[in-house]
């Protein structure tokens, strides 16, 4: 019940935290800012913004939060899981996808790829 939906939230928070530790410690390695630029506003922006922050925190989220003040319709859940699931699909994609590109040039300038 209510333990289980604070422990969500709890973990969204702790979700979000470690992205923003990520981004800043992206932006703070040896190529700078260039490396979290990808994620935030470049080619993966999408997939990082839109599928992970959006589909993957908020969306449970504020189902969370809608769960606290009266109980939701049995779909919720399952909708919850779902959006939690796409969110993770579209962090793991956005970032590989993130760092093949800063691998491509390197490897291209090596003659291989």
């Amino acid at each position: 019940g209510r333990l289980t939906v604070r422990a969500d939230i709890v973990l969204i928070a702790a979700e979000a935290v470690a992205a923003a530790a990520y981004l800043a410690s992206a932006g703070a390695g040896p190529a700078g800012l260039g490396a979290a630029a990808p994620l935030l506003a470049g080619d993966e922006a999408g997939l990082f913004v839109g599928g992970f922050a959006v589909i993957g925190m908020a969306v449970p989220l504020a189902l969370d939060l809608a769960q606290l003040r009266g109980a939701l319709p049995g779909w919720a859940y399952p909708l919850a899981a779902a959006a939690t699931l796409i969110g993770a699909a579209c962090l793991r994609v956005a970032v590989i996808h993130a760092g093949s590109h800063v691998l491509e040039a390197p490897l291209l300038a090596l003659g291989f790829a």
